[in-house]
């Protein structure tokens, strides 16, 4: 089997350990899933709501799900009631009970998950279009997503923004459907006359990005307002929002056009995964280098907070034991971002509490002292997180710029 762990603000059951209150500590969630059984893939959703839902995905294909239920987006059906209840718990998703799943995805209230025959599958809210069925209602539960260009396409992979979401194909090609502000969508051959226009209308059923035309792309991910797409060159490209830098261009502009970010082209900077986050975005290349660009407010994105944006990518040191290590994994969350090294350790950089207030700042833009770690912290630059990996309970050491060192022994 394997375990899951999860801390942070526990309301309506987001932490999946059967309560409603926050916790510190990473806590082993045990409750729902089984000893035996092998979880493969995690999927945090959330956004500006802070609190929703998660997905887990286990070796059987099987999907579970836990958190906020608003708007169907555990996919647990409704049984009648003044509201879709919270679930405290994994539990599986009946509805997709005896189909294989092999990818799923979470955005700010909604879901989706790809099955091994390239089907796709949302459900959640819909109020943009981004479940891709047509119209702009939420389901309860899951549906084939079936319309617009997908009808004939056997889809590997799908990303969820907060109110967008992307689809792609095992051609390497990128459909999109959602939230249409700010170009979050690309264009599309029926848009392509109206981007000098800034076209921002939603789009409920799921179309190409036409100008990704011989360029075979090989995943996606979706920020808040802007998207990530990786091809078979280790190349990264970027469009969306750009208002803080987290396009990676060296501006400020928003793009409807997915533009490659010639910064991360060269033969040391071949990209092999992606993260991108609420006005962030972080990349690993083949290497093991992690690269940040973006909003930096409470150290985000672990490259200090003396400037307020940062639009080119930029090398974001990772030591383990005082020595400089190199990074496996990376995942942006709202105000925090995550790395994982190479040698297992757990690396954080941004604001990390759980009673959703941020901590004031002196003049000096540095974090301020504080004792409670019942707090938001700043953490400005990554730091180690050692996890009890026999007994799964806390968090080892902390360590902030600034600051003392705090550490939490186990008990």
């Amino acid at each position: 089997g394997s375990g899951i762990a999860s801390a942070g603000v526990g309301k309506r059951g987001a932490l999946g350990n059967g309560k409603r209150v926050d916790e510190k500590n990473l806590t082993l969630i045990t409750g729902g899933i089984g000893f035996r059984i092998r979880i493969v893939q995690v999927a945090a959703g959330g956004g500006l709501v802070r609190v929703s839902h998660s997905l887990l995905l286990t070796s059987t294909g099987r999907v579970l799900s836990f958190g906020c239920g608003q708007y169907g987006a555990l996919g647990h059906g409704w049984s009648g009631g003044k509201q879709l209840p919270d679930i405290l718990r994994p539990k599986y998703i009946e509805a997709l009970s005896g189909i294989r799943c092999v990818c799923i995805a979470a955005g700010e209230l909604h879901s989706a998950a790809v099955t091994v025959d390239g089907d796709l599958y949302t459900w959640g809210e819909g109020f943009c279009g981004q479940l891709g069925l047509a119209d702009k209602r939420p389901r309860v539960s899951p549906e084939q997503v079936t319309k617009g260009g997908l009808e004939d396409e056997c889809v590997s992979h799908v990303a969820l923004g907060a109110r967008h979401s992307l689809a792609v194909t095992e051609d390497g090609e990128v459909f999109s459907f959602g939230l249409g502000h700010f170009g979050v969508l690309g264009p599309h051959l029926d848009r392509m006359t109206s981007i000098a226009l800034e076209d921002s209308s939603d789009q409920c059923i799921p179309k190409l990005i036409d100008s990704l035309e011989g360029i075979n792309i090989v995943g996606a991910c979706a920020g808040h307002r802007h998207s990530l797409l990786l091809d078979d060159n280790g190349c990264l490209y970027s469009f969306g929002s750009g208002i803080t830098g987290c396009l990676g261009h060296g501006d400020d502009l928003s793009h409807m056009v997915p533009m490659r970010i010639e910064n991360l082209t060269g033969s040391n900077t071949k990209i092999i995964q992606m993260s991108a986050g609420v006005d962030i975005s972080m990349a690993i290349s083949a290497t093991g280098d992690v690269y940040a660009w973006g909003k930096t407010d409470g150290g985000r994105i672990g490259l200090g907070i003396k400037q307020a944006r940062i639009s080119l990518p930029k090398l974001v040191p990772i030591v383990s034991e005082g020595k400089s290590i190199k990074a496996v994994d990376v995942e942006c969350g709202y105000v925090h971002s995550v790395i994982v090294g190479l040698n297992g350790t757990i690396h954080i950089c941004g604001e990390v509490g759980i009673d959703g207030k941020a901590d004031g700042q002196n003049g000096s833009g540095e974090p301020k002292q504080e004792n409670d770690f019942n707090i938001w912290h700043r953490i400005i630059e990554p730091t180690e997180q050692t996890v009890k990996t026999e007994r799964w309970k806390k968090f080892g050491k902390y360590e902030v710029k600034g600051r003392q060192k705090m550490t939490d022994e186990d008990s």
